[in-house]
């Protein structure tokens, strides 16, 4: 195990149960490292406290949506200078947590956007997990 690794500190391995994955790719790819980068970092903070903790990480504002489109879907906010960043995400099984958009909220109207993407996203995703074992379809994030 790399020494960088989120899962190593000290030569001493952490017990990580879940396992954060993102779909579709772009959720990494553009959503992601498209923010700047001292949210780009909070964002990876957040993301090793879903896999050490689950979706209710400790010192996180995390929260279920509401809506009955929007059903099983958390979401956990951010402020990162003045900035306000959103992960929307869900739980699938008992050790799987699928991101599926970060945000940067600029407007009650992008979120309610966003949301409703997130929805689409989970549905999609659903349907690759419930066709494999073990979800290697979704990408896991480092």
């Amino acid at each position: 195990m790399q020494a960088g690794h989120p899962c190593a500190q000290n030569s001493i391995v952490i017990f990580m149960p879940y396992e954060v994955k993102c779909y579709p790719d772009s959720v990494g790819k553009k959503e992601i490292k498209g923010l700047p980068a001292e949210a780009r970092a909070e964002v990876a903070s957040v993301i090793r406290d879903l896999a050490t903790y689950g979706p209710e990480p400790p010192a996180r504002e995390a929260k279920t949506l509401k809506g009955k489109h929007l059903k099983g879907l958390w979401q956990l906010s951010l402020k990162v200078n003045k900035e306000q960043i959103r992960l929307v995400y869900f739980v699938w099984g008992e050790t799987i947590i699928v991101v599926v958009s970060v945000f940067k909220k600029t407007s009650p109207q992008l979120q309610v956007r966003e949301h409703s993407t997130a929805a689409e996203r989970k549905k999609t995703a659903e349907r690759i997990l419930r066709n494999t074992q073990d979800g290697n379809d979704l990408t896991a994030i480092n």
